[in-house]
């Protein structure tokens, strides 16, 4: 399956990102679209935090670099309703680099 990531604005400060199949091949159910909001709060390694709003409903997401080798992502994704319209999802995922810094 294609993806496609577009990103608009610096990413180290202040961007806007779409996402189509960019979690795809997965072990686990993810969202097909995204579009949202975020920052690297002023670090160039990769570091993020994003807000925006997917096919399930709101989400955020943050990648966090730690000595330039190891980042831990964790997403949370969910449509805000109560009872059996209820969704939500919860990921948390670890990736070493082998070359440090992107």
């Amino acid at each position: 399956m294609p993806s496609v990531h577009l990103r608009v604005g610096p990413y180290d400060t202040f961007f806007a990102e779409y996402n189509y199949a960019n979690s795809f091949p997965g072990s686990s159910p993810a969202p097909l679209h995204k579009g949202g909001l975020g920052s690297g709060l002023g670090m160039t390694n990769g570091t993020k935090v994003v807000l925006g709003v997917s096919e399930l409903g709101v989400y955020a997401e943050a990648d966090v670099v730690i000595k330039d080798k190891y980042v831990v992502s964790l997403m949370c994704n969910g449509n805000l309703q109560s009872g059996v319209e209820n969704q939500r999802m919860v990921s948390m995922g670890f990736k070493y680099r082998i070359y440090g810094k992107r």
